[in-house]
């Protein structure tokens, strides 16, 4: 996919990053190592705690249809080098002014795919956790099998493995004229095989296609050590793994969180009829909006998660795309979310089910204590 990089972003709009994730001594380093050799000597890498946001984007232009290799990656990075993330997956990096007196402007494009590494997961912002391919490395004991095929693997890395490289490139002509039809027909055809499954997000869907579909277009050409349905299973299982992740980061999904977190809290300061009432005949949870934000903005804070203002939240819970909530079908004329309750006043209604295990409810699929 690095190799066809320019070819993909112009057909698709988008290239997401591959982002390695596991604990020291996993293989995280020695995997990108390898990878690197694919394109001459590798470097170092791009450390992202000691580059600025316009030093890291100024050395993703330096090359094309390569790869970069971005390291120590926290959830503490500078907030414009998370933007750089969620832009670059679409191909730009920024727009500047140019020092002239007329409007014109330069725009920085990345141009090569990237492989970014940490010990945390890029959770900061659901957004920027969407645009990245997240593989674990779970394992740190190997079997003497994996350890003679590593030493097999440096070995070879001492002659250089741009052969590969040189190999891969003969069919580029031919990935360019057929890139776009059998992209298309992964992606509708896994679709058809997710969706009898599970739900996944359109864009996790675009990210297996784009997986699957060089290995659908080379199988004839290249001799693969898989087949297409085994790495067709195990790339599926990986997105659906990274789905299940991705529904915590969701700020509906957070904010019910942190209402479970300081419900659990024995010194929280919670209390039902005054922020909260539940119905356990209809299923229906009332919450006073405005005294439990403070509770979110707490836990936001602590865990170091995305964090939205007042109102920007109350409109993605109360949003018709959010099932749990319940508009007041009364106010439907007036266009007013909101319910006035005999206990708690103005409120806001939720349905919820009962978790199996505890006496507690549901919510988006947070468990609450209540």
């Amino acid at each position: 996919l690095a190799l066809y990089r320019d070819i993909i972003l112009d057909i698709t709009g988008f290239f997401p990053f591959l982002f390695l994730f596991g604990d020291q001594g996993a293989g995280k380093s020695n995997f990108v190592n390898f990878f690197m050799h694919l394109f001459g000597e590798p470097n170092h890498g791009i450390s992202l705690l000691n580059s600025t946001d316009k030093g890291f984007s100024r050395s993703l232009t330096q090359r094309s249809n390569a790869l970069y290799y971005l390291k120590e990656y926290t959830n503490s990075i500078d907030k414009k080098t998370v933007d750089v993330f969620k832009t670059g997956y679409d191909g730009e990096l920024y727009t500047m002014a140019q020092k002239s007196n007329d409007n014109k402007t330069t725009t920085l494009e990345i141009s090569s795919a990237c492989m970014v590494d940490g010990n945390e997961l890029p959770t900061s912002e659901a957004a920027l956790f969407a645009r990245m391919i997240v593989l674990h490395f779970e394992d740190n004991k190997f079997s003497d099998e994996t350890t003679e095929a590593y030493k097999r693997l440096l070995k070879e890395k001492e002659h250089g493995f741009c052969n590969i490289t040189r190999e891969l490139f003969k069919y580029r002509s031919y990935f360019e004229k057929q890139f776009k039809t059998v992209f298309n027909e992964v992606f509708q055809q896994v679709k058809l095989v997710i969706n009898a499954e599970t739900e996944l997000a359109d864009r996790q869907i675009r990210h297996i296609a784009l997986l699957l579909t060089p290995v659908k277009l080379l199988q004839g050409k290249l001799t693969f050590p898989f087949d297409l349905d085994t790495y067709q299973d195990a790339v599926i299982e990986n997105a659906k793994m990274q789905d299940e992740m991705a529904s915590d980061l969701k700020d509906v999904s957070i904010f019910w969180s942190a209402i479970a977190y300081k419900v659990a809290d024995p010194y929280g300061d919670i209390r039902k009829d005054i922020h909260y009432v539940k119905d356990p005949i209809k299923k229906i949870l009332y919450i006073k909006y405005k005294l439990l934000y403070p509770c979110y903005c707490d836990y936001v804070n602590k865990n170091k998660l995305h964090f939205l203002e007042m109102n920007s939240l109350r409109e993605l819970l109360t949003a018709k795309g959010n099932k749990s909530f319940i508009p007041n079908s009364s106010q439907k004329s007036r266009r007013v979310k909101c319910y006035t309750h005999s206990v708690l006043g103005s409120s806001y209604m939720f349905k919820y089910e009962d978790a199996e295990t505890t006496n507690g409810i549901i919510i988006d699929g947070v468990e609450l204590a209540i």
